[in-house]
């Protein structure tokens, strides 16, 4: 594939870390011999390429193959993948549907459920985008009564849709749960409220045709961050640490979350590449969340792990156009 096309941007709340994912695959591509052809979507929706606007419906006439470097919504709601597929122009990871069923995090629940993996209890506020102004202080204090009814703290307050942190707030009591309500009222639809489990946080990274397996499962990557959960800010400037699972007690472990890590790619019908966050506890294993479009900024998690099994990025973009002209 001689034209590969690197869409970047978007109208989320991750465009700054869907410029910097996009921006490292274009200097992969580089490295790899492949001049990329820079694509990118404003904050407002408007299609450029190559710094020039143009419509959509244009990218066969540029690139060969696209790579989608989009985080959130557009990226990892489907509509991109729609219209690629429309358009009969190949991309990265999973097809429309299988990617919209990782956006939405109550889909998600239900699947790991039929998977027989644990979830934390919640509960969903809903149409929290549509609250007039003048009411969000209500509605933030009538919601987080509904959520200490039904859901014992500490909590997670997150959207039900899209994978950025910035938007994950903890309320370990009920005045800060109030504020974490208020605060996400007509950023999202609607509001998910977890209990907090606390234990090891593990970054499992998947992929197809990969180092000559049919589906390359990675060792575990553990998350250490000193916090009740990682911030945004540390995330994106790498202040925290990993390390890959050691140990003869780990060794068992890590041989449970593979098997996990096979069943949750399989069931969400997931393709390309894929990672997933679990926490690990005493009793049980949780899923989190299955990201299909994960960062690869400098300071990423799956960058780490690529970075520990020895896998320059190049490798894993080129992966995904295998067998394409």
């Amino acid at each position: 594939m001689k034209r590969i096309g690197i869409i970047r941007g978007g109208m989320s709340d991750e465009y700054d870390v869907s410029l910097k994912t996009g921006g490292r695959v274009i200097a992969a591509l580089r490295n790899a011999g492949i001049e990329p052809v820079d694509m990118l979507v404003t904050k407002d929706g408007v299609f450029h390429v190559n710094g020039k606007e143009t419509d959509i419906e244009r990218i066969p006439e540029y690139a060969d193959g696209v790579f989608i470097a989009l985080h959130g919504k557009l990226g990892e709601d489907g509509r991109v993948q729609r219209a690629l597929e429309a358009l009969g122009v190949p991309y990265n990871g999973s097809d429309s549907e299988a990617i919209g069923r990782t956006l939405d995090k109550r889909v998600s629940r239900q699947i790991a459920a039929e998977l027989g993996i644990a979830v934390p209890d919640a509960y969903v506020i809903p149409d929290a985008g549509a609250v007039p102004e003048a009411m969000r202080e209500e509605f933030a204090e009538r919601g987080a009564r509904e959520i200490w009814q039904h859901v014992a703290p500490p909590w997670v307050i997150k959207p039900t849709h899209g994978g950025s942190s910035k938007l994950v707030r903890y309320a370990g009591t009920y005045p800060e749960l109030v504020k974490a309500v208020f605060e996400l009222l007509g950023a999202t639809d609607d509001i998910l409220a977890e209990t907090h489990v606390k234990g090891r946080e593990v970054h499992v990274f998947a992929a197809q045709n990969f180092r000559n397996q049919a589906l390359y499962v990675a060792p575990p990557l553990e998350i250490f961050h000193g916090e009740k959960i990682l911030s945004e800010e540390k995330r994106t400037t790498g202040e925290y640490k990993s390390s890959f699972f050691a140990g003869e007690k780990d060794v068992v472990l890590n041989q449970g979350l593979e098997k996990l890590a096979r069943d949750v790619f399989e069931k969400f019908g997931l393709k390309g590449y894929a990672t997933m966050d679990f926490l690990v506890t005493p009793d049980a294993i949780y899923l989190i969340e299955v990201d299909a479009l994960p960062a690869l900024d400098e300071h990423s998690p799956l960058t780490r792990v690529l970075d520990g099994i020895g896998s320059p990025l190049e490798h894993l973009i080129l992966k995904m156009f295998d067998g394409q002209e």
